[in-house]
């Protein structure tokens, strides 16, 4: 099951069993994490790829997100934690459709990151 995507980015689980998010030409997302139990924090690894490679430790919380890194149609990641590995690709909204079936809305200009916290 996909994670929701609170109106930010598309996301659904390709065949592949990748994780696939829509991200139109001109536009870029940034990865949130969120604690199952902000009482108990976990620590992630992320892997970003591209021409090197690079890891980045988070504890989540008090990290909720992948600071300083967005996300473009065609980057790759890996999100690594003792419970599990997650790869993300960030396709073109044409290519999210094809891979899932869902077409993926434009995103929202008003849904825009303004500084809250989620849930």
């Amino acid at each position: 099951m996909a994670p929701r995507v609170y109106g930010l980015s598309p996301a659904a689980v390709a065949p592949s069993g990748s994780l696939v998010a829509a991200v139109a030409t001109g536009e870029a997302v940034w990865l949130g994490f969120q604690a199952v139990d902000p009482s108990q924090p976990a620590t992630v690894r992320v892997r970003v790829e591209g021409d090197e490679p690079t890891d980045v430790e988070l504890v989540v919380p008090p990290d909720s997100r992948l600071a300083g890194q967005m996300f473009r149609s065609g980057d790759r990641a890996t999100v690594l934690s003792e419970e599990a590995s997650v790869a993300i690709e960030f396709v073109s909204p044409e290519s999210f459709q094809e891979l899932t079936g869902i077409v993926a809305e434009p995103l929202d200009p008003d849904s825009a990151y303004k500084g809250w916290r989620l849930p």
